[in-house]
């Protein structure tokens, strides 16, 4: 071969390296990244049914409403001495009128550490569940807010038609303090860091949201489930 065909060869090799690499790297230069699998199993998936939406699998433990087997599973964890709990609980009523028996309602307890009327109220709300009150109860200490103190507390027992020699044993004796150290932890590993916290088949609603905000999820939900 001689110097001329050499040369020629040397200049055509160098002219397709050039323009591969302009394909990889794009016409500014930019580094652009190789198509690659995706590594299953990774974090940040959805724990739902495979339909895309971030779910969190929170267990049905507490006081309930509504049949066991229903499409929509509500998870509220709340504080008795929150605000906006109690701002929030005229909504959940209403979620619950509006739907009926196409909803599952779990209640579940975290008093926040700033609020030190809230984990007394919840055990004494765990006492009156011990007499098949808790409803009754919680809906007494929402609609009595502010007025947490032990003597209140007992009283509200009283005037529900508790037995109140066998509430006041119960709160007193501090007998369901683990059943509310469970919620919490639970509310913690479901990433729950501030009051109220929902979970609608697992996805996360914070705060006190308006009702539409809720229906909007709800009516998703139920549309998903159609056959």
């Amino acid at each position: 071969m001689n110097k001329g065909t050499a040369l020629l060869l040397m200049v055509a090799v160098l002219g397709v390296g050039y323009g591969a690499g302009r394909l990889v790297t794009g016409s500014k230069g930019e580094s652009k990244a190789a198509p690659s699998a995706k590594v299953q199993g990774g974090g940040n998936e959805p724990t739902g049914p495979g339909d895309g939406v971030d779910r969190v699998r929170v267990p049905l433990e507490g006081p309930a409403k509504g049949p066991a087997n229903a499409p929509i599973e509500l998870i509220e964890f709340s504080d008795f001495q929150c605000p906006f709990c109690l701002q929030a609980n005229p909504t959940v009523t209403k979620v619950l009128d509006t739907y009926g028996d196409r909803i599952h309602f779990v209640y579940r307890h975290y008093p926040l550490p700033n609020h030190p009327n809230a984990r007394p109220a919840a055990e004494a709300a765990e006492c009156a569940a011990e007499q098949d009150k808790f409803w009754p109860y919680h809906d007494r200490l929402f609609a009595s807010a502010g007025k947490l103190a032990d003597s209140d507390l007992k009283q509200a027992a009283a005037d529900l038609g508790l037995d109140s020699g066998r509430f006041s044993s119960c709160f007193e004796a501090r007998k369901y303090t683990s059943i509310v150290d469970a919620d919490i932890r639970a509310g913690n590993d479901a990433g729950v860091s501030a009051t109220p916290a929902f979970f609608i088949n697992g996805r996360l609603v914070s705060g006190a949201q308006p009702f539409d905000v809720f229906k909007g999820i709800i009516d998703e939900e139920l549309e998903r489930k159609k056959p």
